[in-house]
């Protein structure tokens, strides 16, 4: 059968029938079949432009990409479909035409797509994106008929780097800053995306219902390898995290939490980078192979712990957060945790998991988690305040690398104890080895 008379309406009914195979039956071949969906209606993308059917297949396309939502082929495809019946998603909305499913509001479709803009598939991240676009934006001002004209004019370069002061339809801008292509540059002109988006947060020109997925989006941004992104992004998360707490804070919480258990796996290092060694593949079967296992490499999961730590020691308000036992409650067990305790057997400082502790990286965390304990203001209230205080004491001030003693020295001061606050410069010196003769001269023994 030619291209030209091929019927599109074959591959609906594989796609039906493949969906209704997996539905039935779930095992662990499910990705499989989720990429033949996908390679189908990437299939009926192509062939339906060659079809006098006037199907329109758009509420279908939907209905499969929130099913199979993690699916980096299906969301390609639905992506593309979308793209190629209403226009790019970088649009002006006044641009496009609307199918009714898409003209819902968004507050419909935002918890079944937002975690994947924090995905560490780069894929993932963009096709929802583009998806997601494609949705009605809430309180966005209509263009002009002039303005729409001179929009329709620019490349998303200039989409990047012209930026005003007033509000910007916020996946957008998330959806120019993944889709530009990364370097030295284009790295100052995706920085300036960013810093609009902090400052529409700053002026309270994004709606609550989009902060949730704004959260995710710069969360994905920290997994593109590239550092001169990751400050930017993490003074931006710092502005979202302060003025929307009650909206975010437990996602953020909860993504902290995820991204420690995987720094804590004997394969954490590699989790995020989910590579395919078959480079050339040397027949169908490798090709397949390589299509279901796409390769997407992204920043160490280590290194988003970390990133995420010093994200909440920019948040001025964590400070006074911490104060509250309610927000110790779940600081202070996840660092235990990384401490290699059990939290629901807390006898002695010694019992801990020693495995747990070792490495580099481990040592890299470890400091970032000192710099947030130094933030506290009043660590006595604080959960499991004297159990904390015996492990800083007692298991890192004798550390070898004096940068940590000095940090968990900042911590220990936290605490105002009389018999450690008149010796801090002394102890200070003593850690020191360019200063060490002078604080054992001038150490003052009680």
């Amino acid at each position: 059968m030619s291209v030209v008379n091929a019927n599109p309406s074959l591959l609906v009914d594989l796609v039906d029938a493949v969906d209704r195979l997996v539905k039935v039956k779930p095992d662990s071949s499910r990705e499989i079949w989720e990429s033949i969906i996908g390679a189908a209606l990437s299939s009926y993308n192509s062939l339906s432009h060659n079809s006098s059917s006037g199907v329109d297949a758009t509420e279908k396309f939907l209905s499969l990409a929130k099913s199979y939502r993690s699916s980096s082929q299906v969301l390609s495809a639905v992506a593309d479909h979308l793209e190629s019946k209403y226009g790019s998603p970088l649009e002006e909305a006044g641009c496009r035409e609307y199918h009714s499913e898409i003209e819902d509001r968004f507050d419909g479709v935002v918890t079944i797509f937002a975690d994947n803009l924090s995905h560490s598939d780069k894929e993932i991240r963009i096709s929802t994106l583009k998806i997601l676009c494609h949705y009605k934006f809430l309180d966005r001002e209509v263009p002009s008929a002039e303005q729409m004209a001179v929009k329709r004019r620019k490349t998303e370069f200039s989409h990047i780097s012209n930026m005003d002061s007033t509000s910007s339809n916020v996946l957008q801008l998330l959806l120019s800053i993944e889709t530009t292509p990364i370097s030295i540059a284009t790295s100052r002109c995706i920085q300036r995306v960013i810093s609009k988006i902090q400052m529409d947060l700053s002026a309270g020109r994004i709606s609550d219902i989009y902060v949730p997925p704004v959260l995710n989006g710069l969360l994905g941004i920290l997994h593109n390898r590239f550092s001169y992104l990751w400050n930017p992004a993490l003074e931006c998360l710092a502005v979202l995290i302060k003025g929307h707490f009650a909206l975010v804070w437990d996602n953020f919480m909860c993504y902290l939490e995820r991204f420690h258990l995987i720094s804590q796996t004997s394969s954490g290092v590699d989790h995020c980078v989910n590579a395919v060694s078959l480079d050339k593949p040397t027949g169908l079967g490798d090709s397949f192979k390589k299509f279901v296992n796409c390769a997407s490499d992204s920043t160490l999961c280590v290194t988003i712990l970390s990133l995420l730590l010093q994200c909440l020691q920019k948040i001025p308000t964590i400070e006074s957060q911490s104060r509250s036992l309610s927000q110790s409650q779940q600081l202070i067990p996840l660092f235990l945790k990384f401490l290699g305790y059990n939290i629901d057997d807390l006898r002695s400082v010694g019992l801990f998991d020693n495995h747990a502790c070792k490495g580099k990286e481990w040592k890299a965390v470890l400091k970032e988690w000192l710099n947030l304990l130094k933030l506290m203001k009043n660590p006595k209230l604080s959960y499991q305040s004297q159990f904390l205080k015996e492990v800083l004491q007692n298991r890192f001030m004798e550390d070898n690398d004096p940068e940590i003693q000095v940090k968990v020295l900042d911590c220990l001061l936290t605490w105002k104890d009389d018999y450690l606050v008149p010796y801090d410069q002394h102890l200070r010196n003593l850690i020191s080895s360019k200063n060490f003769k002078r604080g054992i001269n001038n150490m003052e023994f009680i």
